[in-house]
Order: structure tokens, then C-alpha cells, then sequence
């Protein structure tokens, strides 16, 4: 009877302590202050609406926010969630990279192990023969060149396309390879360090680019489902490209150009331009279903036009290739299946070489070059066509605020946009920065700051500007949406 007694005197203990723990986190939402620092015109932002959601780390509860501007007035509403959980969106990917001559591994056996240590790719022939000529018990540092070992510069896929997550073997690699050539310099050098221990046994080992020659770096930037190629700008090659997915397999533009001249130096088995690569459907002997049929890989539209984005239209039929010629960004529309043309338009002039920006949203699409001219298009029958233009100065630096140069430097996806038909918002839920702009340039720019009082809530403490560890994260991607009303 006592043991009863105390069971429910614990059941009554709990149900006060969680009735005040949510009437104090549901009397504090509305104490959500939103500190915003802005330029411009607030009342050029009129009818704009930012919304976002964020988790506290670990805790499970979190809260949706809507910042909504009228009449030149901020105002804001926050709600909290107990059971918000976090939202991860698994979308299909291309990862391209050239195979690595840069890596450092540790108790090696032999080139099988080696390889192990690279993910996934790397070259290892330069190494290993090297290693072959270390003695146990001996350390030995050798410059060699990388054209003594390869003819071509070895490319990778990996990715997930519909099925799962799936790399491309090295047999594969050689194929890929095949299509997209590119040569290995003849200055390309590395620098291989070997030690071995006194049983023979690799106990370390580092191959490392040297001199002015420097290794291409290739990076993806997703797109939801698209990926985006380049390299670090200091590179002697850049790798650019551009690619789109879906359950029939992906069309891939690849080139490698010379930083110092603009040349494409890639060489390709049947022209530049872009191909497509099938996946396979069914489980078999060689393949396995969502693999990259490489075999089958076949040109379906030559260009030598700088690529910049590939993307599929909302029904999938047409495909929209953006590429840079002769200081002009062109949009050309192709039958998916054929690769004929069905539409060609030049939308702006640029001098980049690379266009990082661009963001699609249903069935529109923002791109910026890195001086700051923006475009915006609009899909209708599989064809995409400018509606908006503006410009806006990247690298003004404005009081208590990043410059817009510095934000545009984030992952597109953790962007959002909107239009209106006469301005567009742009926000970035990571930094919490919003904008917006007509057809004359920037008119309203400012950072959000949320400060949550939990002051009652032991263990909690108080949201401060995103990014701390023990505060909050944001609940989707993108955290931060925009609106118009």
C-alpha cells in the first residue's frame, strides 16, 4: 500500500512539473524578440513574409517564427512545437571528381589497402612505386612526375539516383575517363613520402601536389538533385560542369579549363558537349539497379559553350542548359530524350567564367554572376524565359551587416526567393539575412536576430545568433522561407 501510495505520488510530482514546464515555454513565445538590422526602405519590403523553423539541439522542441512587414512595420509571431523533429531531405545527387593526388594514410600493406584508405578515389601508382623502393626501417621523400605513371586524369562518380547510394568502379572510371580526356601534364609533379617500419610494413605515407602545379579540385554544390562542378579560383585548372538527374540517368557537361587562358582542355571521345549517361532498371551480373551504365553513356548535344547549370523542366521533357559564350550567359532548351533544340535565347552579358549562384523554386529559376547582374526566369510548356532583371552591388559594405558578396558565398540550398511579378526576395536561413530588390537595384537588406527568453527552462539557454552548439538549429531546408502577400 505504501509502495502505491508513493507510485502515484510520483505520477502527481511529474504532472506538475510538465504542466510548468509548458506553461512556461508556451507564456514565453510570446516574449520571441526579433532585433532586426536593416538599410534601405523597410516600406519597400511591404507584403513581404519570412518564415522559419528551428530546434533546440537535442531537445526536440522547437519553434516556427513568421516576420511579416506592412506599412512599413515589423512584426512577428512565434509558436512553439514539443515534438519538432529535425527534417532531413534525401534528395537524388551527382558527386563527379577527378581521382585525387593528394592524401596522407597510415599501416599500409599494399595498393589494395591503400586504396581503402581514399574515398573513393584516388591514384596510387606513384606511390606504390615509391614505396617499392623504400627499405624497412627507412623514411624516403621523392619528387616524381605524374605523366610517368597516367596517360589520362582518372574521373569518378558517385551519387543517388532513385534507388540508393551508388559509386562507379574502377573498370567504370577508366570508361568515364575515356569520354571526358584529360591529359596529365606534363609538369604535374608529387611529392611522395614514405616510412616504412623494420618489418616492411608502410607506417606512413603522404603524396602531396607540388611547385606551381596544382592539383584540380573538384566540388559539388547540390541542387536538389543537381550538381553544380568547379574548383578553388587559384587553381591552375578549373573543373567545371554541370549535370541533371532523374530515374532515367543523368546528363553530364564536363569540362577542365586553364585558369590562366580560358582553354578547355579536356578532349572528348565524341565532341563537347552533353551526355547522357542511362541507370540501370534491373539487378544483374555487372550492374545493380540505380547504377550508372557508363557503357552506354552517348553525346545527345554538341556545344563548346562554357557550361554553367543543367536542369530538368517540372515535367521532365525538356532540359535547360545555361552556358556562358563570348561574355554572354545563353539559356538553350533541348528535347530531353533527342537532344534537338527547341529554343535558344541570350539572357545577359557577364564576364564570369563561373556563375556559382543560382537557386530553382516550382517553376522558377534565379541565377547572379559574381558582379552582381541577376536574371530570373519563369517555365510555361517546358520553356524557360526571363521575367525580371536587376543589379545589385555585391561589395558595398554596409554598417553592422556582411556585404551581399559574403552571402552569396553560402550553399545555394540554404536560400530561398520569391517574386511578385515586380520585386524578388532572396533570404538566407543559415546567417538569417533577407533582401529585396526591383528593377533598379537593392532595396531593402537586413540580418534577423532571434532571442528567445527561457529563463524558466532549466538547461536552456538563450538563442542567440545561429551557429552556437548549445542552442539551436534550424528543422528544414531551407530553414528560412520568402513570401509575398
Amino acid at each position: 500500500m505504501k509502495r502505491l501510495f508513493v507510485f502515484f505520488l510520483v505520477l502527481a510530482l511529474s504532472a506538475v512539473i510538465v504542466a510548468g514546464a509548458a506553461h512556461t515555454l508556451f507564456a514565453a513565445q510570446d516574449d520571441v524578440e526579433i532585433r532586426e538590422e536593416y538599410v534601405g526602405d523597410r516600406a519597400a519590403a511591404n507584403g513581404l513574409i519570412v518564415r522559419s523553423q528551428y530546434y533546440l539541439n537535442a531537445s526536440g522542441r522547437g519553434w516556427n517564427t513568421s516576420i511579416s512587414i506592412d506599412d512599413g512595420r515589423l512584426e512577428s509571431r512565434s509558436t512553439f512545437d514539443f515534438r519538432m523533429n529535425y527534417e532531413y531531405d534525401y534528395f537524388d545527387f551527382l558527386n563527379c571528381e577527378l581521382w585525387s593526388v593528394g592524401y596522407t594514410a597510415r599501416d599500409v600493406t599494399d595498393n589494395a589497402d591503400l586504396r581503402s584508405w581514399l574515398s573513393p578515389y584516388g591514384l596510387t601508382k606513384h606511390t606504390m612505386d615509391v614505396a617499392s623502393r623504400t627499405n624497412p626501417g627507412e623514411m624516403r621523400t621523392e619528387v616524381v612526375y605524374l605523366s610517368d605513371y597516367y596517360d589520362l586524369w582518372p574521373w569518378g562518380i558517385s551519387g543517388r539516383n532513385g534507388f540508393r547510394y551508388t559509386v562507379i568502379s574502377d573498370r567504370d572510371c577508366e570508361k568515364l575517363s575515356d569520354i571526358f580526356r584529360f591529359y596529365i601534364p606534363s609538369d604535374a609533379m608529387a611529392e611522395v613520402i614514405i616510412a616504412k617500419d623494420s618489418s616492411g610494413t608502410i607506417a606512413f605515407l603522404s603524396s602531396q601536389p607540388v611547385g606551381v602545379w596544382h592539383e584540380p579540385v573538384v566540388e559539388p554544390i547540390p541542387e536538389g538533385g543537381n550538381y553544380v562542378i568547379h574548383s578553388e579560383p587559384e587553381d591552375r585548372f578549373t573543373a567545371v560542369g554541370a549535370s541533371a538527374m532523374d530515374e532515367r540517368g543523368v546528363w553530364l557537361y564536363l569540362a577542365v579549363v586553364d585558369s590562366a587562358t580560358g582553354e578547355n582542355l579536356l578532349e572528348y571521345r565524341d565532341g563537347p558537349g552533353i551526355y547522357f549517361i542511362p541507370t540501370y532498371h534491373s539487378s544483374g551480373a555487372y550492374y545493380e539497379k540505380g547504377d550508372f551504365m557508363i557503357d552506354s553513356a552517348r553525346l545527345i548535344y554538341e556545344t563548346g559553350d562554357r557550361p554553367i547549370y543543367l536542369r530538368l523542366s517540372s515535367d521532365e521533357e525538356t532540359l535547360q542548359l545555361y552556358s556562358v559564350k563570348g561574355g554572354v550567359l545563353c539559356l538553350t532548351v533541348l528535347d530531353a530524350s533527342t537532344g534537338e533544340e527547341l529554343y535558344k535565347s541570350e539572357l545577359m552579358k557577364t564576364d564570369d567564367t563561373r556563375i556559382n549562384f543560382h537557386i530553382a523554386k516550382d517553376d522558377m529559376f534565379l541565377i547572379m554572376d559574381s558582379a552582381g547582374s541577376l536574371v530570373l526566369l519563369r517555365e510555361e510548356n517546358g520553356i524557360a524565359r526571363p521575367v525580371f532583371k536587376t543589379h545589385l552591388d555585391l561589395q558595398v559594405e554596409y554598417p553592422n551587416l556582411s556585404s551581399l558578396a559574403e552571402i552569396f558565398r553560402s550553399p545555394d540550398d540554404h536560400f530561398d526567393f520569391a517574386f511578385d511579378g515586380e520585386r524578388v526576395a532572396i533570404c538566407d536561413g543559415y546567417s538569417m539575412y533577407v533582401l529585396t530588390a526591383d528593377e533598379t537595384g537593392l532595396t531593402y537588406f537586413a540580418r534577423y536576430n532571434y532571442s528567445p527568453i527561457w529563463d524558466g527552462l532549466v538547461g536552456y539557454s538563450r538563442f542567440g545568433y545561429f551557429g552556437s552548439a548549445q542552442t539551436a538549429y534550424p528543422n528544414v531546408r531551407p530553414p528560412m522561407s520568402v513570401s509575398f502577400q
